[in-house]
């Protein structure tokens, strides 16, 4: 289906090796970003004490409260990794910040939210082309077509659904 090819696992020899991710860090970028963290001075209020839930040496961030990893997912990891990462991964990761920026404020306004909804599936389909609904109908597709014509095997092709008591659907 070709899916992320360049992430498929490449034979060397007798061992298999998968291959980095664009979004993975190098280790001097995971450093940078605890030292960012470690060394973050924010308004009171704002978040916890986020330093003193980062290892600089095992370069982990562990301990955060749900409010802290609110505070990094929509104002410091767009900051912190802006130059670290490609535009291909910073991009989607800006705009789903400000998606749940957002929809996570004190005071909501129609426009605003109408703008993100039309907006999210934009930024989805950056973030995961791969799931995007051209791509995952293609797939349905290729597979209804590979059950029909395996003869003789049971397939998912024309059964009734696991959960399905006469007219009742259980979910």
């Amino acid at each position: 289906m070709n899916i992320r090819s360049e992430l498929h696992p490449i034979q060397n020899g007798e061992k298999f090796e998968v291959p980095t991710a664009c979004y993975t860090l190098s280790p001097e970028d995971k450093h940078k970003l605890c030292l960012f963290l470690k060394n973050l001075k924010v308004l009171d209020g704002f978040s916890s004490n986020i330093f003193q839930c980062v290892n600089i040496k095992d370069h982990k961030i562990s301990g955060l409260k749900s409010h802290d990893c609110h505070v990094l997912l929509q104002h410091l990891l767009p900051l912190a990794l802006r130059g670290m990462l490609s535009k291909e991964v910073c991009g989607p990761l800006v705009e789903l910040s400000i998606f749940f920026s957002v929809l996570g404020s004190k005071e909501l306004k129609i426009d605003n939210l109408e703008h993100i909804e039309a907006q999210i599936p934009i930024t989805l389909c950056k973030a995961f082309p791969e799931g995007s609904i051209a791509k995952g109908y293609i797939a349905i597709e290729c597979m209804t077509l590979c059950s029909r014509k395996t003869l003789g095997a049971k397939t998912l092709y024309g059964l009734k659904q696991m959960n399905y008591n006469k007219h009742i659907f259980i979910y």
